[in-house]
């Protein structure tokens, strides 16, 4: 957990985070990893391995590791999750595909299994981020 989104997630749930992180890898791609939230005002925090130690997102590993970590939840029986952004600066092809995997992922989930979750929070850091989210979930409610 060096910088970015988990830097700021060590930075504020500190060390526990990290340690019960690193004690359950080497985790696969498009795999989740549940932890401690440590500080942070939350349950727990569900890590969905999008990228390996080169820091490029996968975009095709991003359903599976969506997938796996709203998994774990509902084996937790939480009933609300948040998503952070799932992007680097070096995603390879455009960041519009990171998004389309999301979304697709979510719609997958939630049409195919029972769940205890009951609300999906997708945090943007930027303007262009919401609207990708907005024109892929019109995107699929169109199709179904």
């Amino acid at each position: 957990m060096g910088s970015g989104l988990a830097g700021e997630v060590k930075k504020k749930g500190g060390e526990a985070v990290e340690v019960e992180a690193v004690r359950q890898g080497p985790a696969n791609l498009g795999t989740a990893v549940a932890t401690t939230a440590g500080e942070l005002p939350l349950k727990s925090i569900l890590h969905a391995v999008v990228m390996l130690q080169d820091f490029v997102v996968k975009p095709e590993s991003v359903k599976k590791a969506v997938a796996a970590a709203l998994r774990k939840a509902n084996e937790a029986g939480l009933k609300s999750v948040a998503i952070a952004p799932m992007a680097s600066e070096k995603v390879p092809g455009s960041h519009h595909e990171v998004v389309t995997n999301l979304v697709q992922s979510l719609f997958e989930y939630f049409l195919g299994e029972e769940s205890s979750i009951e609300q999906v929070s997708l945090l943007a850091r930027d303007r262009e981020t919401t609207d990708a989210y907005r024109r892929e979930f019109e995107q699929v409610l169109s199709r179904h």
